[in-house]
């Protein structure tokens, strides 16, 4: 499900972003979490994300720090500055483990969940559906 021709959204499936530059990787978790019930993108680049982003609403966007080009540092800097609705973002990264960037990464606006690779697929749908349940308004 890659179509940048597929604006509509049906409803209860969240659009769902994935950057990584690991292509096997994008592919894992673009099946397991089609297979979850998302409507999944991937890329594998962080600018041709960034124009993704920009173009198409998003409610989660799963981003690998470590890519390059553009980094997911960078990805993160531009949706800080981005105006109106930003989607929440669930960074997964094999290389910046020391504490203080982790702490900084999760203290970002936008992240809501930081993982370590390899993360299994059944975590992440969980963190997936914590993020968006949270971002919905209760009625």
């Amino acid at each position: 499900m890659n179509s940048e021709t597929d604006r509509g959204r049906m409803p209860c499936r969240q659009r769902v972003l994935v950057v990584d530059d690991d292509v096997n990787l994008l592919a894992v978790y673009e099946d397991f979490l089609s297979n979850a019930g998302f409507y999944v993108e991937v890329c594998d680049d962080g600018y041709a994300a960034l124009r993704r982003i920009k173009k198409y609403d998003f409610d989660i966007v799963i981003l690998d720090l470590m890519m390059p080009n553009c980094s997911g540092f960078e990805v993160l800097l531009q949706l800080q500055r981005q105006e109106g609705p930003k989607p929440a973002v669930i960074v997964i990264t094999g290389v910046y483990k020391d504490p203080v960037t982790v702490e900084r990464i999760r203290r970002e606006p936008v992240v809501v969940d930081f993982f370590f690779k390899p993360c299994r697929p059944s975590v992440l749908v969980e963190a997936m559906r914590r993020a968006v349940s949270a971002a919905l308004p209760l009625p």
